[in-house]
């Protein structure tokens, strides 16, 4: 008789366990790691729950090319898995099941994280996962209880139910922590929330341009200002969702310029400010300028930021355009 213990994991009980401890890992930050793990437990649990409802449609979808799938790979586990984003698009498309675009952010958000920590390395911190955790929870609790719950079979029916439960708990915790930090931090933000925009990073209104400091006050990640350009694709991509994919594949207008002051190509158009949330700003992440979007406009010549101005007499038969300093130099200069 064989002494081997052969364990069921069973895809709801599996997604369980991944969640139970990403919520362990995250509540216990005393060691780095804990906060590594969090995340990247947290998006197996998100990809499990996501694809066990995919599965339901047909298991053949959780295959990358579902042409290739068979039922011994299936039970085998031996195949290439469909991405979650892939998932995402397949569950709208087959099943139709389709997360707002809120939701999928928040999914998105956490996947990036994920494949930063597990293939490039990155910077977090507590408060940043917990963002970021929140967001995502906050999405699949959602997601479980509308599309996962009905229609369950019977046996797995207490599983979710102790799946629902640990999310309730958990979105409950992280609330009243995010609640506390952002109480805490009301009446500093307060007094410079001309400068105060929405992070890339924790999606929270408290990242502060001030010249010589990009910080947000609530993450606490810090910038360098050799991180202009890629910080101002951070901005246009996950504050206002519109990268550089996005403007190469689709013919997306972009969002970002070069600098009006420092010339470095990291003015991002379309920025909202603490004070003025309704308002239209340019604002450079290198040099840290802030205009109006009334007194920018994008020089006729060359295509870069420069501040509106009326045009000299001898173009003036081309109507009102901008020329930015460096092109109105070039124009006397050959007059």
């Amino acid at each position: 008789m064989s002494d081997i213990v052969e364990f069921d994991f069973q895809p709801i009980a599996n997604g369980m366990d991944f969640l139970r401890s990403a919520i362990e890992q995250l509540r216990d930050d005393d060691n780095p790691s804990n906060l590594k793990y969090s995340v990247l437990h947290l998006q197996a649990a998100v990809e499990v729950l996501l694809k066990t409802r995919l599965v339901r449609e047909h298991w053949a979808l959780v295959f990358a090319d579902p042409s290739l799938a068979n039922a011994v790979s299936f039970r085998s586990g031996d195949f290439g898995s469909v991405t979650v984003e892939e998932t995402l698009k397949r569950l709208k498309g087959v099943a139709s099941i389709e997360i707002g675009k809120d939701g999928r952010e928040r999914l998105k958000r956490l996947v990036k994280i994920r494949n930063r920590l597990q293939h490039f390395g990155t910077v977090l911190n507590r408060y940043e996962v917990i963002s970021v955790a929140a967001g995502a929870l906050d999405t699949l609790l959602a997601f479980v209880v509308e599309h996962v719950v009905p229609g369950a079979r019977h046996e797995e029916r207490t599983e979710l139910e102790a799946v629902q439960n640990l999310l309730s708990e958990s979105l409950n915790e992280i609330d009243a922590l995010g609640k506390a930090r952002r109480q805490r931090l009301k009446g500093e933000l307060s007094s410079f929330a001309g400068e105060v925009t929405t992070c890339p990073r924790c999606t929270e209104v408290a990242l502060r341009l001030n010249q010589g400091s990009i910080r947000c006050y609530y993450c606490e990640h810090n910038w360098r200002s050799t991180d202009a350009s890629q910080m101002a694709e951070e901005y246009a991509s996950e504050v206002l969702g519109i990268s550089s994919y996005d403007v190469s594949r689709d013919g997306a207008d972009s969002v970002i310029y070069a600098c009006v002051e420092c010339e470095l190509d990291a003015m991002v158009a379309g920025v909202q400010f603490l004070e003025d949330s309704d308002g239209y700003f340019y604002a450079c992440f290198g040099c840290c300028t802030i205009v109006e979007s009334v007194s920018v406009g994008i020089c006729s010549r060359c295509g870069v930021g420069t501040y509106t101005r009326t045009p000299i007499d001898k173009i003036e038969d081309e109507g009102e355009i901008d020329i930015c300093a460096s092109c109105w130099d070039n124009i006397l200069a050959e007059s």
